[in-house]
């Protein structure tokens, strides 16, 4: 987790996964990131900044359209650095600690964040019809079906699909280690037929392990995926933009070279977001939805129903996937 201040990986290397759980840190990192960049451009520096300086800093992110949760988030991690700062290095700062607590994100005018609306089913049919390329197709279904995150679904090698159970093992990217996800029987068979026909014509090489092999570098990459994604949903006819504003300079600093930045309601996100739906609708309850999601949280997951400790794989594949006969009555509602 790199941020570009020697401080600010101090901090995040010492209080991840011991004092915050890793995703938060990846979440601080991001934000510590343009909290750096932006002071380098004002040609200051972290032990130099005043409340004042901070209070800025709010203002320009509000002006480029950030979102009132990602001030929150910036704002929090700017707070625990400087906290870290003051108890835990021999270095001195100006910032007056108690006047950066008064910080209250509420009084700036950011724009709320913008809620990910889930696909119905007729929507995910259209968007599977509008990629020709079978791999591509795959992908998008593997996604619904298991709720992959992004890398999860880069990262899926030939070993990690279990034909004979209809079992995908998935890598939580955010916590570490795997989580299997249940498939239906007929992306079994797709993915069959994928493995063993289409594949090697997409596959660089034979020893390329990867289920979904890219034939320009190593692996698909993550803006790729997202491009193949937004593309199918534009041909689709369900695309469109939610909200456009001003790229951030940690986002220039990675490459971005649009005048701005555009966040379209289909993403690879939003395939994540739809089986989450689809488990709902099913009446899945908090605990089921969680473990299928692998959060690393109950709390990440809206809380809404009961629960009765059913192995959450048994309900997928009997309310999600319809692999088996369901007994609703084991839920409650």
């Amino acid at each position: 987790m790199q941020t570009g201040h020697p401080l600010c990986d101090k901090y995040l290397h010492t209080v991840a996964g011991v004092e915050i759980q890793d995703s938060s840190a990846e979440r601080y990192a991001t934000a510590l990131r343009s909290f750096v960049q932006y002071l380098t451009d004002k040609k200051s520096d972290v032990l130099v900044v005043k409340v004042g300086d901070v209070k800025e800093y709010l203002r320009h992110r509000t002006r480029i359209r950030l979102a009132k949760n990602t001030l929150k988030t910036d704002l929090t991690a700017i707070n625990n650095l400087y906290k870290f700062i003051r108890l835990d290095t021999t270095n001195e700062t100006e910032i007056d600690l108690f006047a950066l607590s008064e910080l209250n994100v509420e009084k700036f005018q950011a724009r709320e964040s913008v809620e990910i609306e889930p696909l119905e089913p007729a929507e995910v049919e259209k968007l599977a019809a509008a990629v020709n390329n079978p791999r591509d197709r795959l992908m998008i279904l593997v996604c619904v079906e298991t709720g992959a995150r992004n890398e999860s679904l880069r990262l899926l090698s030939i070993n990690d699909i279990d034909l004979n159970e209809n079992k995908v093992e998935l890598h939580n990217t955010k916590t570490g280690g795997t989580y299997t996800a249940p498939i239906s029987n007929e992306l079994g068979l797709e993915l069959e037929r994928w493995i063993y026909v289409e594949r090697g014509g997409c596959a660089p090489s034979a020893d390329d392990g990867y289920l979904f092999p890219s034939s320009q570098q190593e692996k698909i990459s993550g803006n790729e995926l997202n491009t193949i994604v937004k593309s199918a949903a534009k041909r689709a006819g369900i695309q469109e933009v939610l909200v456009e504003r001003e790229p951030t300079p940690a986002e220039k600093e990675n490459g971005v070279s649009a005048e701005s930045v555009k966040q379209r309601r289909v993403t690879t996100h939003t395939l994540r977001h739809t089986f989450s739906y689809m488990l709902e609708k099913a009446g899945a309850p908090t605990e089921v939805r969680s473990a299928a999601l692998d959060h690393d949280s109950i709390k990440t997951t809206k809380q809404s129903y009961s629960y009765e400790g059913v192995d959450y794989e048994d309900f997928v594949r009997q309310f999600v996937h319809g692999n088996a006969d369901a007994d609703s009555d084991k839920w409650n509602t």
